[in-house]
């Protein structure tokens, strides 16, 4: 596998050792994140997508907040949640 990455140009590594720390599990992500060949940029990538998925979570709550879909589903003009389940 290392002649088959030292193969991919420049361009390629970044993308590559990006999408490649995205699917793998936590244990993996730092042996990936320590390789020789791994451009540091990617680092920067992973903080650009955090901040991007963050801005994403926060836009998806405030309309969800607008339209009445809160945390618990729809609520009526007080707040009270419509839809959750009793305690009985």
């Amino acid at each position: 596998m290392p002649r088959s990455i030292a193969a991919f140009g420049d361009d390629a590594l970044e993308p590559f050792f990006f999408a490649f720390e995205c699917l793998a599990a936590a244990a993996n992500f730092c042996r990936i994140a320590t390789h020789l060949l791994r451009p540091e940029v990617v680092d920067e990538m992973h903080e650009d997508a955090d901040e991007e998925e963050a801005r994403a979570a926060a836009e998806a709550e405030k309309l969800a907040t607008v339209s009445g879909q809160g945390k618990f589903g729809r609520t009526t003009a007080e707040g009270v949640a419509l839809n959750t389940p009793s305690i009985n």
